[in-house]
């Protein structure tokens, strides 16, 4: 019972989150219905988190979501206090699952890269309390990742291995296609050097 009231909770925040981002993005409620369906009900999703029970992976997906909400909502406006909410949302990342909180970093460097000095301060000041917040975990998970070799296990060996996972990895290369044609569309836009420093991290990576 408490793994589906979980499970729906999620999908409810989710919702609320992808909801914001579409306010922020000023698109409309069907499309922000279709960007829910699309990053909260693919087969993925389904498939490597649901079915398998992985509910802090899931968790994580959605913290990820409303980092990317803050994000965008920082992108054009000036940093106030409501940037506490970033420093929070990334600890409660680093706590809870470790890709995801890799991947908001990279997207922060983004929104990093478009602020002035005195605003870049004001995020990592935030971003640095919440790496202390979460240090208690945090350390030890370093300390044991390192002790143990657990970076030489070989997480990455199904990339471009098409015998083996080729469903895997032609869904990862429609997936990367899509967002440069996404972005591109959304460049034509707005071609400002501001939109392509945000977005440069993501593309790079």
């Amino acid at each position: 019972l408490a793994t589906y009231i979980s499970t729906i909770s999620l999908y409810i925040l989710g919702f609320i989150a992808v909801y914001l981002i579409g306010k922020e993005l000023r698109i409309s409620f069907v499309k922000r219905l279709a960007l829910f369906l699309f990053v909260f009900a693919n087969p993925m999703l389904i498939g490597a988190v649901l079915k398998q029970g992985r509910l802090p992976s899931f968790m994580a997906l959605v913290l990820f979501t409303y980092l990317v909400y803050i994000t965008l909502y920082f992108k054009d406006r000036q940093v106030n206090w409501k940037i506490v909410f970033l420093g929070l949302i990334f600890a409660l990342l680093i706590l809870t699952h470790q890709p995801e909180t890799v991947l908001a970093g990279i997207f922060l460097l983004g929104l990093v890269l478009v602020k002035k000095w005195k605003e870049r301060i004001a995020i990592a000041t935030v971003l640095f309390c919440g790496v202390l917040v979460s240090s208690f975990w945090l350390v030890p998970f370093l300390y044991y990742t390192f002790t143990l070799n657990y970076l030489n296990i070989g997480f990455a060996n199904w990339l471009l291995n098409f015998d083996g996972y080729f469903w895997n990895n032609l869904i990862g290369i429609i997936l990367s296609v899509s967002l440069f044609v996404l972005f591109y569309l959304y460049y034509r836009q707005r071609p400002t050097t501001a939109t392509l420093l945000f977005f440069a991290p993501v593309l790079v990576l």
